[in-house]
């Protein structure tokens, strides 16, 4: 196990992090579960969170990643399903309507 050190502590923070679409619709096939895994990657790099494992579901999504202490759960993950959404979203319109299945 790898430690992690910060001006006044060792930490190794872990969590296997899942979230679902809106209604179970399944929206994540072939190429935008491709794209995802990208864009997840990405603003995972920008917000300070160290993704390990990403597997995207066609209703789903899973991340196994490692999230600093001077950061809240809570905010890291907000932040890294809104600027994901959003980015998607501008790529593949359908993907905001809701009662449209692929």
């Amino acid at each position: 196990m790898k430690l992690y050190k910060a001006s006044h502590t060792v930490f190794s923070l872990k969590y296997h992090i899942v979230w679902i679409t809106k209604k179970r619709v399944k929206k994540f096939y072939r190429l935008v579960a491709n794209r995802a895994k990208e864009i997840l990657a990405v603003v995972g790099e920008e917000k300070d969170v160290v993704i390990d494992t990403i597997a995207v579901e066609p209703d789903h999504v899973h991340l196994y990643a490692m999230i600093g202490p001077e950061q809240a759960l809570c905010d890291a993950i907000a932040a890294l399903k809104a600027e994901s959404a959003k980015l998607l979203q501008q790529e593949f319109p359908y993907l905001a309507d809701e009662r449209r299945r692929i």
